[in-house]
């Protein structure tokens, strides 16, 4: 096969250009990233939590009060926590003195960053913190992020499903039910 002149600087370029794109766009990956940790971490200074997130931790601090899953302290039980869990975390947490906002800040944080490392070992790639920023900086460019931000568990629920994609396709059963 005869290729024409020039046709391989052609294709040099493309492939030079390509791998540019790719580091750029990298690049701004890793900035989203650290700036998404960043913007977690600001949120509970200067935003208030979602209507819904609000209610949830009306009933984590009754929990924590009065020992009771209760939206008023002292009136009729109105139970319609919608996460358990979530609300037992923030319960606990507000027995240590952490603000509820606070905290569900916090956790997502250390949810996001620790999404972003089973996805990595998912990938079979080596961590760094390259890495680590550059998958923050793509989970963030989800619109989850905002009810994360807002107080919702919705990261720390993103960890747990990526551990349980991890452990089945490590064939560990008794990890996965876990």
């Amino acid at each position: 096969m005869i290729s024409a002149p020039g046709e391989g600087t052609l294709k040099f370029e493309t492939q030079k250009f390509a791998t540019m794109l790719d580091r750029l766009l990298l690049w701004a990956l890793r900035l989203y990233g650290a700036i998404a940790l960043i913007a977690l971490a600001l949120v509970p200074h200067f935003f208030l939590p979602a209507e819904d997130a609000t209610i949830l931790f009306q009933y984590s601090r009754n929990l924590y009060r009065y020992g009771a899953i209760i939206f008023y302290a002292g009136g009729p039980h109105t139970e319609g926590a919608t996460d358990f869990l979530w609300m037992l975390l923030i319960s606990g947490a507000l027995r240590l003195g952490i603000p509820a906002f606070v905290f569900c800040a916090a956790v997502n944080i250390l949810s996001l960053l620790g999404l972003s490392l089973v996805l990595l070992r998912i990938a079979g790639l080596r961590v760094s913190a390259r890495r680590v920023l550059a998958v923050v900086g793509a989970a963030a460019l989800f619109p989850q992020i905002f009810a994360a931000a807002s107080g919702f568990a919705v990261l720390s629920d993103a960890l747990l499903l990526a551990l349980l994609v991890s452990s089945v396709l490590k064939r560990r059963a008794g990890q996965a039910a876990f």
